[in-house]
């Protein structure tokens, strides 16, 4: 009796392991009093089919060897089983037909990958149906091939299709090989929202290693996309039109505490590969906007490490648009340029949210062809001409701690904007304590090509305490490297600073808060041709550039064949002091007290109204300017006049002054009218 005792107890704890192991069986119980239960798979297939509303249970394991419908309002969960692709068979297991609804609970559906591989999604969604994964469900194990193939674990296509993915529920471990999708791919009207639960560890060859979207939906509020993989797009790939009714809107937003972590784009395979290690957008609409919401420690072969964002050359409306309102895109790493978010082409706006701690690794400035790399925060090629209409805005948030280590921008690299776009803004955007070879805040480049030139405002926000291991603590803006450059072509780099701040920035060669030059420090040496185009950095009164350092020259601004215009607008600084004016600071004459402030119409201050005015009536040849620092100093010898802190303390004195005045008047009256007598 004893040993009978104890075998029941041995077969009892293996019962349990396995059920909290993850395997098909699910907890034993009572049939809840309305439930159909079914054994077999014609039992399943009929209870499927049947119109009406059904709360399904299995209660045994079922080999799936053809397609089933399923019609109706039906919930289907297991006691004891779950759903498995037959050997052999090569089709879908479940269908959801329109008008239908299907949940799926406590339940194991997998697609058996080691036995071959299928051409379609372990459950089908046509339009208008719902199918929801809720608690307890689990989709795994699928293998779907096929050119034309998309989703590994759910396919869900047309207006009205719907899916959602609740808490608890997983999709996990499946793969496409078609157009993509490894987890889900929803295409033409279709719309997923995630609450919870996890879509992890899926991969496609080609777009989408975890999420396909192609002019479709997905609102996700919760849950997490993790160790997801792809050509490109390794959590979530997003195609289509932001704004044409007629293919149905490609939206994608991030809310409440969703998570896009751990999802990598590969280095081979597929027909575009490394772009976008968490989330790549061909045209579309991406907004994330929650303080909990994170893109995290996703990487990219190429660029976009966290979010890769292009123009969709197929439809009429081909923008793409990111906004970052809240939440962090953080930790991300991209080989070549975008460790965090990288734009060619499309509309990227940021007015909240945190951009921190993401990398460009690669160890080159350039390729062997004269191609530039760098963005450690955010890269942005603003060009038109290859589809898409590139725009970037600026307005709000911070760029924080992110590193171009070998190469150019440490917190945002901007190139490629033409004279007649809307040129990047900066207005309000804090870009604080980045790090690149070449400007630790900001590149700003073109290269000669007639779609290459660029133009940067900024309006407001910081600048602040970045570092440049070569040149351009703060700013970098400058023409890059270019190896072939088309005759008579030149190109236009300019930063107009109009308002905010530039200070405490520091580079280890020349120009701690701006670098400005025309031609490349040090020459490319693929390019034996002499530069042709037009550097310009030009500062409004509002704006403030002081209190940066340099290795070797020019701690607030270094100029080298370009042109500059600086103000001596400055009010006094902090401790009261005025602004004594800018002064001389090259490799050959450092700044030093006493030394004589530059005349505010010399050369190192303002060029000419005549070479100002073709900045923006063309190319006109500069002639050659000699290379100068500028240091921005307020003087303790320059007596300090009546600011409005004086103006306070005048104030205070005699209000003092009157009070003790009426006192002793006071005192001075009869003691029956005096309050200061008893």
């Amino acid at each position: 009796m004893k040993i009978r005792l104890r075998a029941l107890a041995v077969l009892a704890a293996v019962g349990l392991c396995l059920g909290a192991g993850g395997t098909a069986l699910a907890a034993e119980g009572p049939l809840p009093a309305a439930a159909r239960a079914v054994g077999t798979l014609e039992e399943l297939k009929a209870a499927l089919a049947a119109p009406g509303s059904d709360d399904i249970v299995l209660t045994a394991a079922i080999q799936v060897t053809e397609l089933l419908p399923v019609n109706g309002e039906k919930t289907l969960s297991a006691q004891g089983g779950g759903l498995t692709r037959a050997a052999g068979a090569t089709g879908g297991l479940l269908a959801v037909q329109p008008g239908a609804s299907l949940t799926l609970e406590n339940l194991q559906i997998d697609g058996n990958r080691a036995a071959g591989a299928a051409n379609a999604a372990l459950v089908q969604v046509g339009a208008p149906a719902t199918l929801t994964l809720g608690s307890g469900c689990t989709l795994q194990n699928s293998l779907v091939q096929g050119a034309g193939a998309s989703g590994g674990g759910v396919f869900a296509t047309g207006a009205g299709a719907s899916v959602a993915v609740q808490e608890g529920a997983v999709v996990q471990n499946c793969s496409c090989t078609g157009r993509g999708g490894g987890g889900l791919a929803l295409t033409q009207g279709a719309v997923l929202t995630m609450s919870g639960g996890s879509v992890s560890q899926n991969s496609a060859a080609n777009y989408g290693g975890g999420i396909y979207l192609l002019d479709a939906g997905f609102s996700m509020s919760g849950g997490e996309l993790t160790g997801n993989s792809a050509a490109s797009g390794g959590g979530v790939a997003l195609f289509g039109s932001a704004v044409d009714p007629a293919a149905g809107r490609a939206q994608l937003s991030l809310t409440g505490s969703a998570r896009i972590t751990g999802n990598s784009a590969a280095t081979t395979g597929g027909t575009e590969v490394g772009y976008g290690g968490g989330v790549y957008q061909a045209g579309g609409n991406l907004v994330i906007d929650s303080p909990e919401a994170v893109v995290e420690e996703n990487t990219a072969a190429r660029e976009g490490g966290g979010l890769y964002l292009t123009y969709y050359p197929t439809s009429p409306y081909p923008e793409g648009i990111l906004s970052l309102k809240q939440g962090a895109v953080q930790k991300n790493t991209a080989l070549y340029w975008g460790g965090g978010i990288s734009s060619r082409e499309g509309l990227l706006r940021m007015s909240g949210g945190l951009v921190a701690e993401n990398r460009v690794l690669t160890t080159a400035e350039t390729t062997a062809s004269g191609t530039f790399y760098g963005g450690g925060g955010i890269s942005a090629e603003t060009a038109t001409g290859f589809g898409g209409v590139g725009q970037v805005e600026l307005t709000g948030g911070t760029i924080r701690q992110n590193s171009a280590e070998n190469c150019y921008g440490g917190g945002l690299f901007c190139w490629g904007s033409n004279e007649t776009d809307a040129p990047p803004l900066l207005a309000g955007t804090d870009i604080l304590q980045n790090s690149a070879k070449y400007g630790g805040g900001i590149a700003n480049a073109g290269r000669a090509s007639s779609q290459n030139d660029t133009v940067l405002r900024m309006t407001g926000g910081r600048v602040e305490e970045n570092t440049a291991t070569a040149d351009g603590g703060g700013v970098y803006n400058a023409e890059m490297p270019y190896a072939s450059r088309p005759t008579g072509d030149k190109v236009q780099v300019q930063f107009d600073f109009e308002g905010g701040s530039i200070h405490q920035n520091s580079a280890g060669g020349l120009g701690g808060g701006v670098y400005n030059a025309r031609g490349r420090t040090p020459a490319n040496p693929n390019d034996s041709q002499t530069s042709v185009g037009r550097m310009a950095f030009t500062m409004s009164d509002a704006a403030l550039l002081y209190g940066n350092t340099a290795g070797s020259g020019g701690d607030d601004a270094w100029n080298d064949n370009g042109v500059m215009v600086l103000r001596r607008s400055y009010g006094p600084d902090s401790q009261g002091l005025p602004f004594a004016g800018w002064f001389a600071d090259d490799p050959g004459h450092r700044y030093t007290a006493g030394d004589t402030a530059l005349a505010p119409d010399s050369s190192p201050l303002n060029r000419t109204g005549e070479e100002l005015s073709s900045l923006t009536g063309g190319f006109a040849e500069d002639g050659a300017v000699d290379a100068y620092g500028v240091k921005a100093v307020w003087a303790a010898t320059v007596p300090p006049g009546p600011g409005i802190d004086s103006i306070w303390l005048i104030l205070g004195g005699l209000v003092l002054l009157f009070t003790l005045l009426a006192i002793l008047l006071c005192c001075r009256r009869p003691q029956q009218h005096c309050g200061c007598r008893k």
